[in-house]
């Protein structure tokens, strides 16, 4: 009985792919009413390319955890984790290497240093802090200007859906 709801995101999506820029989307509604399943309807069907006139998107998605201390980034750092196929039981090591080895290769990151600062906002060690003399000012928008290379990365080859669940808990910083 979705039928409408999903046509509209389906032209949403040709529209985003047509004009090559970002278009953002809120499902709003009470719990229980279907949001999950109707973003992951349309998601699914973007991924597999059924959405008559696109081609396959890559699809990511990360949910959002009630405010709490130190999970602003949660929901980016588990589409980084599933993209670079990182364990949360992985060493620090084996999270380093597998960070270089899958996203070291995309320009649109910028780089070793840029890994270093996704990993470093994330709570994981890499070594040398890559934030090391940076004030807050600063050191925020190393932090940002990574994220917005690494989602970039996802977008160089097709287009890109992000999906952010619960983005009623983020925080603003995320925002």
């Amino acid at each position: 009985g979705r039928e409408e709801e999903l046509e509209l995101l389906h032209v949403l999506l040709r529209r985003t792919a047509k004009g090559g820029r970002p278009f953002l989307v809120t499902l709003v509604g009470t719990a229980g009413i279907g949001k999950s399943r109707l973003a992951r309807d349309v998601t699914l069907a973007a991924e597999r390319g059924d959405i008559p006139g696109l081609t396959a998107w890559r699809v990511i998605r990360g949910r959002c955890l009630p405010h709490e201390e130190g999970v602003a980034l949660w929901p980016l750092a588990e589409m980084l984790k599933a993209d670079a196929d990182i364990l949360d039981s992985d060493p620090a090591e084996t999270i380093l290497e597998k960070a270089h080895s899958s996203l070291g290769d995309r320009p649109a990151i910028g780089g070793s240093e840029a890994i270093e600062i996704l990993l470093s906002s994330l709570g994981i060690a890499t070594g040398s802090d890559p934030l090391s003399g940076a004030d807050r000012d600063a050191a925020s928008r190393m932090i940002a200007a990574a994220w917005r290379g690494y989602i970039a990365s996802l977008a160089v080859d097709r287009p890109l859906v992000a999906v952010f669940e619960d983005i009623h808990w983020a925080d603003r910083r995320l925002l």
